[in-house]
């Protein structure tokens, strides 16, 4: 990667509860600096989970703690979703990891609507208003980044999500808090 000059764009997918010792040392050898951290904990499915496999226990270093030994530098804390209900589970997680950790964190809210079983025999347009609402919740919830799929679904998740950051923009703005970029969809729309 070094030699095309990729190392710096790279991103590990992923660190997760399946994480070995031998793989720690080997993505120190890659020297990637970012890496995508999965919160999935099969033990506790729910948000707290997800805090406490991050966390880690005093018996064991949370993900966090070893994709810092591994030498990542630039973690995307990623919140699981399993199945439609569980988008609530993931935005709830993703509030509290970026409570108590302030790091980029995510989710893939919207893959599910299709798999969802109440959505066989909906219309295209009924669909896209579920994974609206997904995109919603998990973005007002503080996601900073959402993984939505293949690109074809740009051209409908790409406003639903500049819109949402209007709306939060402009409330921030309310509260005296000053937009850091000029680029801004909020400067786009008003």
């Amino acid at each position: 990667m070094k030699e095309v000059g990729l190392q710096e764009s790279a991103v590990y997918n992923s660190i997760n509860y399946m994480l070995t010792e031998e793989e720690v040392e080997a993505i120190g050898r890659t020297k990637l600096k970012a890496a995508i951290i999965q919160a999935f904990n099969p033990k506790n499915p729910y948000s707290t989970g997800m805090i406490q496999i991050l966390r880690g226990t005093t018996e064991k270093d949370g993900l966090i703690a070893r994709a810092f030994k591994a030498g990542i530098e630039k973690p995307l804390i990623f919140m699981p979703v399993l199945d439609v209900p569980s988008v609530g589970f993931a935005a709830r997680g993703i509030y509290l990891a970026k409570e108590e950790f302030g790091m980029p964190t995510g989710t893939a809210p919207i893959g599910v609507v299709g798999k969802w079983s109440k959505a066989k025999g909906l219309e295209e347009n009924v669909k896209m208003a579920c994974r609206g609402g997904a995109l919603a919740l998990t973005q007002t919830m503080g996601a900073n980044f959402i993984i939505y799929g293949s690109i074809a679904k740009a051209k409908h998740v790409f406003p639903i999500c500049a819109m949402i950051d209007v709306i939060i923009a402009y409330h921030a703005r309310s509260m005296g808090i000053k937009l850091l970029v000029k680029n801004h969809p909020l400067y786009k729309v008003i």
